[in-house]
């Protein structure tokens, strides 16, 4: 039996280890690791870059062990050369380590086979899949696939991707933003103000001494929603898996509004009102944030420790409700978690307010177009203020989630697409997958049982799932899944 697993960060590594852990386990199983990456198991996120690549979340989350949380604590103890931590958080690199030392193992067995090759296309013949990648055809057939393809590519709203000072894609730090012509007097602007941008500016200002301010060019946010440094103990969240399985019905569904009335009455219990919070700092201002830290608001910080708890069970939550009950919580309750699930570390942000107070750097919202300049410079145009021109900008704008618009950077994405083996779910967003299979769903297909699908592109399914703990989750439901019907 053949097994490719397409993609070897977290996710796909986990999904090795789950399968050889699984009693239904032989070493007839033919494993496949497609990967162009020299690196296996940290994907673009936790590779060897710079040390000033940050984690955004407290380790004490990113176990790589669900049931024992010290498992990395134990091997930060073991590895103190390698996790010195830089404004109170651990470099990803840091954390890339962790990962390799705790499945290097896995990786080392006779009947797994690794490709260090981009796979561009898959093809249907008699139920079985044949992989063409970069380099070749291969010629044996596979039974099962696992499409663990991570992250989509980076937007390019403004349409620069192609000129010269316009930097597309920041990673590797150390290889993309190490430019000869950066001097003093340049002057750079970063497009976006999410975790990527604050990487960037947090290795430029280390790297470069600047004469000039470095610009955050957004349509309408600012930074992440400042972590406030208050631990409150565990289990503050009283949904959790048991709590789950104690009201979920015969047909699979958790009324909403029983999750509401148990989500704000943990809120109450502690005094707080989760939507107070998210009305308070949803504008993401930077002096709020400022207020924040002086107040040492512990309501915010309640609310970052309670979601951290909630997050953990936010799939299956989801994928409990209804269809109305799901397109309410959609349109009143989703965007609220993630914006202030989504932190930036308290020294961090204590930084950038510092260097905003002395304008070392400036947010511009409302950035309605960039113009290239006949010098290959940019002019950043805004609504009723005065333009801005800089020498080089570097792109944070996130990833692209709309299916049609990623196929036409993607070769494999547009292949499966081509083949109809993917649609995109809501609103054009993400890939349809099943829930708690994750296999591809399609009209001409109906599911295919022999397709797994992990990582962004699940995540109008696997919902909120930039976290360790939901990659975990979502890669071990897939590979029982495929474990399991061994048995049959």
């Amino acid at each position: 039996m053949n097994i490719a697993i397409i993609g070897c960060g977290i996710s796909g590594i986990y999904i090795l280890k789950t399968i050889i852990d699984h009693p239904n386990y032989y070493n007839n199983i033919n494993l496949h690791i497609f990967e162009p990456r020299k690196e296996l198991g940290v994907g673009p996120a936790y590779e060897n870059d710079t040390k000033y690549k940050l984690l955004n979340v407290d380790e004490s989350y990113m176990s790589l062990d669900l049931h024992n949380p010290d498992h990395i604590n134990n091997w930060i103890l073991n590895n103190d050369k390698y996790s010195c931590k830089i404004e109170s958080m651990l470099p990803r690199k840091a954390y890339g380590k962790y990962i390799k030392d705790t499945f290097d193992t896995y990786l080392d067995r006779k009947n797994i086979h690794i490709h260090h090759e981009e796979v561009i296309d898959l093809n249907e013949i008699n139920n079985k899949y044949k992989i063409k990648t970069n380099i070749r055809d291969y010629e044996e057939s596979f039974d099962t696939i696992f499409l663990s393809i991570g992250q989509s590519h980076y937007k390019d709203d403004y349409k620069l991707k192609s000129k010269d000072k316009f930097i597309y894609n920041p990673y590797p730090l150390k290889e993309n933003l190490v430019i000869d012509r950066i001097n003093m007097d340049t002057s750079i602007g970063i497009i976006g103000a999410g975790p990527t941008s604050i990487d960037i500016y947090r290795f430029i200002k280390r790297k470069y001494k600047l004469n000039k301010p470095i610009y955050f060019f957004t349509k309408s946010s600012s930074f992440p929603v400042v972590e406030i440094p208050y631990k409150y103990e565990r289990k503050i969240c009283s949904i959790d898996d048991s709590w789950i399985d104690e009201h979920i019905n015969d047909k699979g569904f958790i009324d909403l509004y029983t999750i509401k009335n148990t989500f704000n009455n943990d809120f109450k219990r502690y005094g707080y009102d989760f939507n107070k919070v998210y009305e308070r700092y949803k504008d993401t201002d930077i002096k709020k944030y400022k207020l924040a830290l002086e107040e040492n608001d512990r309501s915010l910080a309640f609310t970052q420790n309670y979601l951290m708890e909630f997050w953990y069970v936010a799939a299956k939550l989801y994928n409990s409700l209804s269809g109305l009950d799901k397109a309410y919580a959609d349109d009143n309750y989703v965007h609220k978690i993630d914006f202030l699930i989504t932190k930036t570390p308290t020294a961090t942000m204590k930084d950038l307010i510092s260097n905003y107070d002395k304008q070392s750097i400036k947010i511009i919202k409302e950035t309605n177009e960039i113009i290239v300049t006949d010098k290959d410079n940019f002019i950043v145009k805004r609504k009723n203020n005065k333009d801005i021109e800089i020498d080089l900008l570097i792109n944070a704008q996130g990833f692209e989630k709309e299916l049609v618009k990623a196929i036409k950077k993607d070769t494999l994405l547009n292949n499966l697409y081509d083949h109809k083996f993917i649609e995109a779910d809501v609103d054009g967003k993400y890939i349809k997958v099943a829930y708690p299979s994750y296999n591809l769903i399609n009209k001409k297909y109906g599911i295919m049982n022999n397709i797994y699908l992990s990582g962004m592109w699940a995540g109008s399914t696997d919902i909120l799932n930039n976290d360790i703990r939901s990659i975990i989750q979502a890669s071990q439901l897939m590979a029982n899944n495929f474990m399991a019907k061994l048995s049959d």
